[in-house]
């Protein structure tokens, strides 16, 4: 009687997962899609086709998202573009990811592209100047607010978050020179306030290069500089000069 009471109690524990191929096929007959499934999500290898029976693209799915390499055809069956797609728990879509071809409608190679994403970005600096790339990514992400971008590639990210992660990474390794510009004035009010109060607070043990048109932000990081303007270039030996020489040249205004 044990060994029977003992049976009933593990039964409830399995768990049977169910998976299936679902094919969909072209109004003239040919097959549209085979693509495979697992308790209703897509899982597994799949494949599409153009209506003349030539494959379309075929890939592989995991979790109901493209992951792993993937192949696209032109109607004429030669192959279109190869590439890897990253697959993220915490990402709505899949994104591109390492290198990716492209061929014309001949299969001849027309352009060749590495996709990075804007933590890989971080990794490969931290990685370039020994640091831990974990400490690196943290600093990051909460400096520049990208959040999630962070798993985007960086092609897809406008001028202002480009200079976020770049102001990021410069501000989460401690340089001997800077080279900045006008990276201070990225973003809204209480953000170009935190990037400057940062970046003062690096170059009291570095130098810095500026290039900005504002004289404000000049006189605040700079004790000299140079004035290029009019197919003329000036060093100033005093930050003072140099901006009372722009303010002429350019006829701007004190308030």
């Amino acid at each position: 009687m044990k060994y029977i009471l003992f049976y009933f109690l593990l039964f409830p524990f399995f768990v049977f997962s169910q998976s299936e191929v679902k094919i969909e096929y072209w109004d003239n007959g040919e097959i549209l899609s085979q693509v495979h499934y697992k308790d209703g999500i897509r899982e597994g290898s799949c494949r599409y086709y153009y209506k003349n029976g030539i494959m379309m693209t075929e890939g592989f799915y995991l979790n109901g998202k493209m992951s792993g390499y993937w192949h696209s055809f032109h109607p004429n069956g030669n192959i279109e573009s190869k590439g890897k797609y990253d697959y993220r728990n915490s990402g709505v879509y899949s994104q591109k990811t390492g290198k990716w071809i492209y061929y014309d409608f001949d299969g001849y190679k027309i352009s060749e592209s590495t996709i990075i994403l804007g933590i890989e970005n971080i990794k490969f600096v931290a990685r370039i100047y020994d640091k831990n790339p974990q400490e690196i990514i943290e600093y990051v992400r909460e400096f520049s607010e990208l959040g999630d971008a962070l798993k985007s590639p960086v092609d897809t990210y406008s001028s202002g978050m480009r200079a976020r992660l770049s102001f990021g990474i410069c501000l989460a390794i401690d340089f001997q020179h800077y080279i900045i510009d006008e990276v201070v004035a990225v973003g809204d009010k209480s953000f170009r306030a935190k990037s400057r109060a940062a970046f003062k607070r690096k170059i009291k043990d570095a130098s810095v290069i500026l290039a900005s048109h504002s004289t404000d932000i000049v006189t605040e990081y700079c004790d000299c500089g140079i004035l290029i303007g009019r197919k003329k270039i000036k060093y100033f030996d005093c930050i003072n000069s140099l901006t009372n020489a722009y303010n002429e040249q350019f006829n701007v205004q004190k308030t």
